[in-house]
This record gives C-alpha cells, structure tokens and sequence, in this order.
C-alpha cells in the first residue's frame, strides 16, 4: 500500500501507527504541520524518513504530495488555518479530482461546536468516503454529519504493549499522567485520597505540568496529603514511574479519547477512570481490568478496592492482555485491510473484534462482563 498521511502535529499516538505500517512493508509518507519548535517536546516524536513537514502555504502541501499513491488518510484538525490550507494543497496537487485518490478520516469525537462550522467540515467529509473514529463516542457523532453511505469503523489510538516489569511498590501507590489544567480533574483525585481512612490511605505520584500545579500542591498540602510531583518525564522513566502503581487513575472532565488509558493498560496496570474518558468506555470492564466511575461516583472507595494486592495483580495480568490485542502492530494490520477497496462497505470496530477474542478464549466468573464495544 501506498499511503498519504497527513496530520497537524506528529505525536506518538499517529507516529507509532505509522511506524508499523512502515514495518509492514507499506509506503507511507507521512506530512505533518506541527512547527518546527514543538520538537523537543516530551510528547512529540522526532521525524523519521518518509516524514515531511509542511508550512500553511497550499503550494507546499502539493509538493509533498507528489507521486502516485492508493490512499489519503487525514487526521487530527479539520478546523483552522492548516486545515484550509491542506485541502487547498490537495486540490492544487489534483489528488481528488474525478476521484483520482480515496480518502479516509481519522479523528477524535467532535464537540458541540464542531458540528456548527458546516464549511470546514464539508470541505473534509465530502471527500472522505470512510471515517475511522477514535472510538464509540467519536462513532456516535460522526454518524451526525457525514454523507449517506459514509462507512464509519471504530478505530481508536492505539500503543506498544510495555515491556518494563511491572513490580509494585512497597505500599499501595495511585498514579496520575497528564496536564494540571482543569478539565483533567486533579483535584477530584486528591480529594477522593483525602476521604480514605489515615491508616489505609495510598501514596499518589503525578506526573505531569501545567498552569494549576502550584494550585494543586498547595490543595495536596492542605489536605494533608502524601504525594511525589514528578513534572514531565520521558518514556522511558515514565514507563520505570508506572510500574510500580498499584493503579493508575483518570479522572477527567472530558477526555474526547486519552491515550493515557491504553497506554496504563499496555504497562499492565488497571485503570480507575471517569466515564467522561472516551477511552475508558472502549477499553475498560469493571471486575476484569478496571474500574469506569461517574464524576460524582465514590472515586474514594474505588481507589480504596485497588490498595488489595491481589485485586491489582489480577486485574494488571488482564489489561496486559487486552493490550496484546490492540497494540500497534495489529492495528496497522487491522488498517491495511480495512484500506483495501475489496474490504470496504461495512463498518467495523477494531476494538469490538478485540473484546470479541477475548470473551472466545477466556472463562470468567459471570459477574465480569465483557461485551464488545
């Protein structure tokens, strides 16, 4: 396969999926338009051979496009200055004229307002004959807003199943990844841990910076509470962090997808997480390998259940699993066949075909259900 790959910035979310198919033996080149200065950090991937980086200027877009390609997949913004851009680059390089190149799109759920900007969104989805949604509530608001007949197939983010090993910490230990901004509810976390009986009470590592952590640590000090700060860690000490959580927790607002979910699983930790977290509604069964809570849900008594060693272990032993069968290698394969123009015309879900191997091939007591997405 020869593939287009456009996306606005390269994170590792889009640059492994890339690095597998490249792996595979498919031609992919990707473009992203990120600028120059997001390289060096800690979540953005350095550029690989194959990967080009384009500026706002349509002309640019067309250059790089160059060539004879099977397919165009766009992902990340549709809304912007960029966007516009893109597509006035495909245009000029002809890509879509008289149907010359199949395109696909791979996003996120759209927000409230997103479905409102009609002339950036036909400009995308008119062209685009197949979406792959990063996930059922993304599958649910695309349905809104695309051409009849547009097949719509769930196929989130995925990750590399960790290899670190995983050796929990001495005392039962919460874990935390992300950006101290308000949507990701920090505070929600520290208040649950403060509500937990002094003497059964776990340690919490964040790790993580933003605008609110001076804000959080004074709320940490105030409650009384135990925790190590981290800051922004590479992957590699990042993953070494991880593994000895007894769980990791995510207690956002809004999360249209959060890669943090899948990549706690794939380091073979359950994961405690609001049902405002796409990915948590996609990826996690409660009683096999984690916990799905409302917002206002007893996030304490949760977090309390995983302080039991043996409950953490077993249930770390099945986010592993699931993991294996949606890493990164497979969804590339996954991809490449829902690519094919002899496998269109039905939508799919990558993540409910995983679910469904799994309930084939485990015996679990009746009360852990695990439904396909």
């Amino acid at each position: 396969m020869r593939a287009l790959f456009f996306s606005n910035t390269i994170s590792p979310y889009n640059a492994l999926l890339v690095d597998a198919l490249r792996r595979r033996g498919n031609h992919v080149r990707a473009i992203y338009e990120h600028l120059p200065a997001d390289l060096g950090r800690s979540w953005i991937r350095e550029l690989s051979e194959g990967d080009h980086v384009a500026s706002n200027f349509a002309h640019q877009y067309h250059a790089a496009a160059e060539g004879d390609f099977d397919v165009a997949l766009l992902h990340g913004t549709y809304i912007g200055k960029l966007a516009v851009a893109r597509m006035a680059g495909l245009h000029r390089a002809g890509l879509f004229q008289a149907n010359r190149l199949p395109a696909a799109y791979w996003g996120e759920r759209l927000r409230r307002q997103d479905h409102l900007i009609g002339l950036y969104r036909n400009a995308y989805f008119s062209y685009c004959d197949t979406i792959f949604a990063i996930g059922r509530w993304a599958v649910k608001s695309y349905t809104t807003c695309v051409r009849p007949g547009t097949v719509i197939h769930n196929f989130p983010y995925t990750t590399a199943t960790t290899l670190v090993p995983r050796e929990l910490a001495e005392t039962p230990t919460i874990g935390f990844i992300g950006s101290m901004i308000p949507r990701k509810g920090v505070d929600r976390l520290l208040r649950a841990v403060a509500n937990i009986q002094t003497s059964r009470r776990p340690r919490l590592e964040l790790v993580g910076s933003g605008p609110r952590r001076s804000e959080l640590e004074s709320l940490a000090c105030g409650l009384g509470l135990e925790v190590e700060w981290f800051g922004e860690l590479g992957r590699q000490d990042m993953d070494l962090v991880r593994s000895r959580w007894w769980v990791q927790a995510v207690p956002s607002v809004y999360d249209g997808w959060g890669v943090v979910v899948p990549e706690g699983l794939a380091s073979g930790i359950p994961v405690v997480a609001s049902d405002h977290t796409g990915a948590a509604l996609d990826l996690i069964r409660p009683g096999f390998n984690g916990t799905v809570l409302p917002l206002d849900g007893d996030w304490a008594q949760a977090i309390q259940g995983y302080c039991d060693e043996g409950t953490t272990i077993f249930e770390g032993q099945n986010a592993r699993l699931l993991a294996a069968e949606i890493d990164t290698t497979k969804a590339a394969l996954w991809l490449e066949e829902m690519l094919d123009p002899g496998a269109r015309g039905r939508s799919r879900s990558f993540v409910g075909e995983a679910w469904g191997r799994i309930a084939k091939d485990i015996r679990l007591p009746p009360e852990v259900k695990i439904t396909p997405s």
